[in-house]
This record gives C-alpha cells, structure tokens and sequence, in this order.
C-alpha cells in the first residue's frame, strides 16, 4: 500500500510528478474523494499504469489506471470501444468508468 484513504493530496504525492496536475483535475471531475495506489502495471503503449483503490460519488473499488499523452489515449480509447464491439469478447473487457482529457 502506497498510501492510505482520506488525504488526496497526500494520495497524489505517490505518483510521479509529470501525472499529479493532471490526476488532481481529473479526480476533482470525476468526483474521487480519495486514490490509493497499490502497484504499478506495465503495458505495451507506453502509458503509466498502476492499480489504484478508488472511493468516490460514483464508484468505489479497485480500478486499473492508465495516464498517456494525448494521442494514445484518444487511440487507446477508440481501440478499448473497438474491442467491446466484439460481441464474442465483450463480457471478458472492463467498461471505462472515467476519462478526462
């Protein structure tokens, strides 16, 4: 464990620098009221990934969150809704619950 629930900007501080400007706005969006981060993922686009602990308006739970520059998430995004198109695969992909761009 990373950090522990309650202090997001304590939480933020657990995350490189390059992320917490952006992470703060995009949690204050979407509602988060507190992130822990529990590891870091490796991916193949490049993207930072971590496996976060996530309470807020509308979701509580753990999550994967991934932060790119912008044209990997834009193309990130359109291949994840490709992928759920599939009907044979569908139940087998997470939906997204958040994005902030």
């Amino acid at each position: 464990m990373v950090g522990e629930h309650g202090n997001i900007k304590k939480q933020l501080e657990s995350f490189p620098d390059v992320w917490r400007a952006l992470l703060k706005d995009a949690l204050g969006e979407w509602c988060i009221h507190s992130m822990v981060r529990r590891r870091n993922l490796a991916g193949k686009s490049g993207a930072s990934l971590w496996v976060v602990d996530v309470q807020g308006q509308s979701y509580d739970g753990s999550a994967i969150l991934k932060v790119s520059g912008d044209e990997v998430s834009a193309q990130e995004i359109k291949n994840h809704e490709q992928a759920l198109a599939l009907n044979p695969i569908k139940n087998r992909i997470p939906e997204l619950l958040f994005r902030f761009a």
